[in-house]
């Protein structure tokens, strides 16, 4: 029962991340304005960082970004799969650490 909640919760998890994936290529990387602009667009005030404290939020970020990838990569092998495995616990690690550096860029705002 539980296992059939989480694949169907999957879906939307795999929509969320796409989309912020692609604004991050086109927004951060590219810099090409697009409509994604707005979606979880969070302008954070690091100007008071140290540098170094600046250095390890943005690698985070990188981090964050790579996990998105992760993400997007794992949840399609999981659709043939019918029990829990390391899949779906990297899944929770890679999307609970989106969530995390997420609050903290909103507290940051």
């Amino acid at each position: 029962m539980f296992y059939k909640i989480w694949k169907t919760s999957l879906i939307f998890f795999f929509v969320l991340v796409c989309l912020h994936f692609l604004k991050d290529i086109t927004q951060d990387i590219l810099s090409v304005p697009t409509v994604l602009d707005n979606l979880g667009n969070i302008e954070e005030n690091i100007n008071y960082f140290p540098m170094w404290l600046t250095w390890l939020y943005h690698w985070a970020w990188v981090n964050a970004f790579f996990a998105e990838l992760a993400i997007i990569l794992l949840i399609p092998l999981k659709f043939k799969e019918t029990s829990f495995n390391k899949k779906d616990l990297l899944i929770v690690v890679c999307l609970s650490y989106i969530l995390v550096m997420t609050a903290i860029a909103y507290f940051l705002q």
